[in-house]
């Protein structure tokens, strides 16, 4: 009995066709629909939403669902029910802060798969919805540290649960510690961050990114460490390394594998 319910609540969460309602994120309509990735609550007094899916109403709240379609959450091939990521996230705190009335919350409908290359792939997403001109206002130096910080931490995960506990090899490993540099000095390149006129601000940008993600002291001795190093030849090749692999991320969707290969593998790159 129990299996049954739980079978056909699994069923309820993937995506269906539904007439005549679109996409609250990118306003298409005729592709299946997700109504529990993201769902809201509010006062019965208050009109839903036009892009909103009213579900029920009891005790003066009305309670409904924010209809994603699969393109905005593409379904996992494993198990059917759509794939969430950290812009499902950021484009929930969009929608809360152009809807102040409305209650948004995260739904129960999602995959629970792993889906690393998806979270990836998010990160360089515009947090944007159809019905509003309102954008995502994270700066982008924040939006770098977060890119930065994402790609490393996801690099390193399969031995290191964060980067902080990777540090220690980063300071022995000249490889690893170069693929870090050029990984950092090309992004900061590529999002349009480097200042040529002003190399010591750029400097700074990619400073911050390795004390946001190993600590104030230990960021700050593995990046002074790393400006030392630049004639070191294992260093270097490391760098080159890290360089290409966030360029060939961001123009193919490559993930970028080289600094776990080094660290956990023992290759060089």
């Amino acid at each position: 009995m129990f299996d049954a319910l739980r079978k056909e609540l699994i069923e309820s969460y993937k995506p269906k066709l539904m007439a005549g309602i679109r996409c609250a994120i990118c306003g298409t309509s005729g592709k299946p629909l997700s109504l529990h990735v993201l769902e809201y609550y509010h006062a019965s007094a208050t009109a839903s939403p036009a892009a909103f899916v009213p579900m029920s109403q009891s005790h003066g709240t009305t309670r409904g669902s924010v209809p994603i379609c699969t393109s905005c959450a593409p379904p996992c091939e494993k198990c059917g029910l759509p794939i969430t990521t950290p812009w499902h996230q950021r484009i929930g705190t969009l929608l809360q802060s152009q809807i102040p009335d409305v209650t948004i919350r995260h739904g129960q409908g999602y995959c629970r798969h792993v889906h690393p290359l998806a979270d990836f792939l998010s990160l360089f997403k515009s947090v944007r919805v159809a019905s509003s001109k309102h954008q995502d206002s994270t700066s982008p130096e924040d939006q770098y540290l977060a890119i930065a910080s994402g790609l490393i931490t996801a690099q390193l995960m399969p031995k290191y649960s964060s980067p902080k506990e990777a540090f220690g090899s980063l300071m022995t490993n000249k490889i690893a510690s170069g693929y870090l540099f050029g990984f950092h000095d090309s992004l900061l390149q590529t999002v349009g961050l480097y200042d040529a006129s002003n190399k010591a601000s750029s400097l700074k940008i990619m400073e911050r990114s390795y004390k946001n993600m190993f600590g104030e002291q230990a960021g700050y001795a593995l990046f002074s460490s790393s400006l030392h190093s630049q004639d070191d030849r294992n260093f270097a090749e490391g760098r080159m390394n890290g360089g290409n692999e966030i360029i060939q991320y961001l123009k193919e969707k490559v993930p970028p594998l080289g600094l776990g290969r080094i660290l956990i593998l023992g290759t060089s790159a």
